[in-house]
C-alpha cells in the first residue's frame, strides 16, 4: 500500500490519507491488502465484540478471524480491555478444574478440590454442585451412592442415555458461557455509554455555570459604572446650583450690557 496519496474506505466511503489506513493486512492470513480506513476497523472490532462471541471477530473484508495481537493493534483501548476481559473469562471456563454453577445463577469458578473434594459451592449463590457429575449436590448421598441409584433397575438408563445427558450438560454450559458473555459485553457497553451521558451532562452544568458568573459579574460592572455616572451628574447639579446660588448673592447685572458683576462698597 503506498505511504502517500488519498484512498477511498469501502466501509465509510470516505477518501482519506493512505496513513489512515492499516499498513499491512488485517490479520496474518488475510490474503488481500486494507481497504477499511483505521478507524473503521476499530468500529467494526468494538460492535463485532458486543454482537458475537469474543473469538468470533473478523476482519472487515472476509472471513478471516482476528488473533490478540490484531486486536491489539487496531482497536481502541476500552474495546481492547473488554476483549481481554472477555477471553479471559472463557479460558478460565476451559480449565480442567472449572465448573459452572448448576444453579443457573450464570457464575462459574475453579475448584481446587477436585474429584477428591466433589461438592462445589457457589461463591454467588451458595448453591451446592457435583463436580464429579456435574449436577446439584445430590443430598445424604455419596457420588458412588449416587452411581448405583442411576444404576437402579428402575430408573435404569443406557449408557447412550447416560452420555446424552452428559452432551446435553455440556452444551448448556456453553450456551450459558455465551450467554453470559454477550451480557458481560453488553452490559460493559451500556455502562460506558452511561458514564459519557452523565459526564456530557457535567460538562454542560460547568460551562452554563461559567456563562452565567461572567454574565453577573458583567452586569455588577456595568451597575458600578451606571452608579458612578449618576453620583457625579448628581454632585455637578449641586455644584451648579451652588454657583448659582453664590453669582446671585455677589453680583448684579451690568447696567449696559447686563453681565454679571461684583458687587463693591458703592451699591
Amino acid at each position: 500500500m503506498p505511504k502517500n496519496g488519498l484512498l477511498d474506505c469501502i466501509v465509510c466511503a470516505e477518501r482519506k490519507e493512505a496513513a489512515e489506513f492499516p499498513g499491512f493486512s488485517i490479520t496474518k492470513t488475510c490474503s488481500h491488502s486494507p481497504q477499511t480506513c483505521l478507524d473503521c476497523v476499530a468500529v467494526s472490532i468494538r460492535t463485532d465484540l458486543t454482537t458475537k462471541l469474543w473469538s468470533e471477530v473478523k476482519c472487515t473484508e472476509c472471513p478471516e478471524l482476528l488473533g490478540h495481537d490484531d486486536i491489539q493493534r487496531f482497536a481502541d483501548f476500552k474495546t481492547f480491555q473488554r476483549y481481554e476481559s472477555l477471553s479471559f473469562r472463557s479460558a478460565l471456563s476451559e480449565s480442567e478444574n472449572f465448573l459452572w454453577c448448576t444453579s443457573g445463577c450464570g457464575h462459574g469458578q475453579v475448584h481446587e478440590g477436585g474429584l477428591e473434594q466433589p461438592i462445589v459451592t457457589c461463591m454467588l449463590c451458595n448453591s451446592r454442585s457435583c463436580f464429579y457429575h456435574k449436577v446439584a449436590w445430590h443430598e445424604n448421598m455419596a457420588c458412588s451412592e449416587y452411581d448405583a441409584f442411576l444404576a437402579d433397575p428402575e430408573k435404569f438408563r443406557s449408557l447412550y442415555d447416560l452420555q446424552n445427558e452428559e452432551a446435553e450438560l455440556e452444551a448448556e454450559a456453553r450456551r450459558r458461557q455465551e450467554e453470559d458473555d454477550r451480557e458481560y459485553a453488553r452490559k460493559l457497553m451500556q455502562e460506558e455509554q452511561q458514564a459519557a451521558v452523565l459526564e456530557r451532562a457535567k460538562e454542560e452544568d460547568r460551562r452554563r455555570k461559567e456563562r452565567e458568573a461572567k454574565e453577573a459579574a458583567a452586569k455588577r460592572e456595568r451597575d458600578k459604572i451606571g452608579e458612578e455616572k449618576k453620583q457625579a451628574a448628581a454632585r455637578r447639579h449641586a455644584e451648579d446650583k451652588l454657583a448659582q446660588a453664590t453669582i446671585l448673592t455677589t453680583t448684579k447685572a451690568c447696567p449696559k450690557c447686563k453681565a454679571p458683576i461684583e458687587k463693591n462698597r458703592g451699591w
